[in-house]
């Protein structure tokens, strides 16, 4: 049984933060799991596992998380240090250098290398350069689309052997269809009622997310005052979407409840679910809404298109197009055959990332990088 270390440089609520909390909590998984998180943010996501140390510093580099990092390794055995994000993988690299043949370095590549949020095109091309030149010394590379694959192999010259594609998962145990007295409750808790057509969105609330475009959607719909609208999220525009709210006089049509981890009862209130992003690595919440029964409408970009197909198990739309997005939401309310076939099928696409059959795959990457290794 392998000791796989986790090192992400934050808990806030993201796909890589979702996929690791979901191995972390895992009962399944048959590895010894460790997390280490790099710095404490304002909003994070609860990790129920009682082997879980963060940084002392708040600093995103600092000598003293290497030096404990370093001591978590050699107390606890760790065979393989597994990365999530760039602060992460820097810290790794740094680590596998340190302690040579000691471990295994695998990095998970969660969509930095198409663009680090938040930061300069010079910071995401020194990412994709730090493991072009550390290539040698990664043992493997975990790429969740084929978007990401093409991106790492371009931009980091890493041989493809190296390269294993995961996608994200979910846990159907956790998002299952919700029962009607759910929707209810949790309906009546945001103050919809149940002749209201309720869309949601969340996110980081980052432009590359598209929240501008789903206000302007809810602007193009609100002469029909039966569309709602609920966002959730937190991030670097969270004054700009307040200010947007306002300004277009959508108080009565648009509902903003800020960071929310209770994606299960988010989920349970909807009639559809939006993901009106610019680029997209993967998501995971696509995943997370068919498993729960809820419609999806999407753009139609790499990585989301690879996760969900159009007409069959969710609407696309043009991305950066609001009238478009607003179309399919009107299809989805005004067809109820569609909005059953999208629920149908969407749970059907769901299926095929579960959380389980998933970890099967990520225990044979353990296995190997530990076969290998030693």
């Amino acid at each position: 049984m392998a000791k796989i270390l986790h090192i992400l440089d934050n808990l806030g609520l993201g796909g890589a933060q979702i996929v690791v909390k979901s191995i972390l909590e895992s009962n399944s998984s048959r590895h010894n799991n460790i997390l280490y998180v790099l710095r404490k943010t304002a909003d994070s996501i609860t990790v129920y596992s009682e082997r879980i140390y963060f940084a002392s510093s708040a600093r995103k580099f600092s000598y003293p998380s290497i030096r404990k990092l370093k001591r978590i390794i050699i107390e606890n055995e760790i065979e393989i240090v597994h990365c999530h994000l760039f602060k992460s993988v820097t810290i790794g690299i740094l680590l596998k250098r340190i302690l040579k043949k000691r471990i295994s370095l695998i990095i998970h590549e969660h969509g930095n290398i198409l663009e680090v949020d938040g930061s300069s095109k010079l910071t995401t091309l020194s990412y994709g350069m730090i493991i072009r030149l550390n290539k040698k010394i990664i043992s493997k590379i975990i790429s969740i689309t084929n978007l990401t694959t093409k991106a790492l192999i371009e931009k980091t010259k890493i041989e493809k052997y190296k390269i294993i594609q995961l996608p994200n998962f979910v846990n159907l145990s956790t998002f299952s269809e919700t029962k009607p007295n759910e929707r209810e409750v949790q309906r009546n808790i945001f103050g919809f009622t149940d002749s209201d057509f309720v869309i949601g969105f969340a996110a980081r609330l980052v432009a590359r997310k598209g929240w501008e475009d789903f206000i302007r959607a809810a602007v193009y719909l609100s002469n029909d005052t039966s569309y709602k609208f609920l966002i959730a999220g937190s991030g670097e525009d969270e004054s700009k979407l307040k200010k947007l709210i306002l300004s277009e006089n959508l108080i009565d049509n648009v509902k903003y409840i800020g960071f929310f981890e209770d994606m299960k009862n988010f989920y349970a209130s909807l009639d559809c679910f939006v993901i009106p992003s610019h680029w997209e690595p993967m998501g995971i919440t696509e995943l997370e809404a068919q498993a729960s029964g809820i419609p999806v409408v999407a753009s139609n970009v790499e990585g989301l298109n690879e996760i969900v197909t159009d007409s069959v198990d969710a609407l696309l739309f043009e991305a950066q197009n609001y009238e478009d997005m607003a179309h399919k939401i009107q299809q989805l309310k005004e067809n109820p055959l569609l909005k059953k076939t999208l629920i149908n099928e969407g749970y059907k696409n769901a299926e095929k990332y579960s959380l389980q059959q998933n970890l099967k795959i990520l225990d044979s990457i353990y296995n190997n990088v530990t076969i290998n290794h030693v």
